[in-house]
């Protein structure tokens, strides 16, 4: 696999990773969000990154740095490959570029089903909204605090995640 920089012909990949993870992730009206939001990368200043298996596009996700905070934007793995690791390592590789640009924290909201799955990593639940987006689909606002310890744990980790198995292209992030 290759871990590289998102370019626009991954739209339509990175839509389908969306719908893949209908309904069981999200519900179908939040893709007009992540259309606006992945059409509008550029504009935010948003590095965005794309897991690539073979010529297939499995996974996506994205870092956005705002006063202190490398806020998590947008991680998706295909429904089908979920449980590989892959999420794990595109997620430890944006929390890693987060610390490199000078963030304090990593913040980032979530559905109740996924919060075990970004504790094992070290992020704590901070905040809830019931119902935040929509009927029965509530918010958990987790944050994840970066010190010498925590980085050093999450640089072992992505070593141990991509070990043999993924390459990370250099030109993944920005300078």
């Amino acid at each position: 696999m290759l871990l590289r920089p998102y370019r626009p012909d991954d739209r339509e990949a990175c839509l389908a990773l969306f719908d893949s993870n209908v309904p069981t992730f999200f519900a179908s009206f939040e893709k007009d969000g992540f259309v606006t939001f992945i059409d509008e990368l550029a504009e935010e200043g948003i590095e965005y990154v794309a897991v690539q298996d073979g010529e297939r596009i499995v996974a996506c996700g994205g870092v956005a740095l705002r006063a202190g905070e490398a806020r998590m934007c947008w991680g998706i793995v295909h429904g089908k490959r979920h449980g590989e690791g892959i999420g794990s390592t595109l997620l430890v590789l944006r929390l890693l570029r987060g610390a490199m640009l000078g963030a304090t924290f990593a913040g980032l909201d979530t559905i109740p089903r996924t919060v075990p799955f970004f504790e094992r990593l070290g992020f704590r639940v901070v905040g809830k909204t019931d119902d935040y987006y929509g009927p029965g689909i509530h918010r958990r606002d987790m944050k994840l605090v970066f010190d010498d310890t925590t980085v050093t744990k999450l640089r072992a980790r992505l070593a141990e995640l991509t070990a043999g198995r993924v390459d990370i292209a250099p030109s993944v992030f920005r300078p």
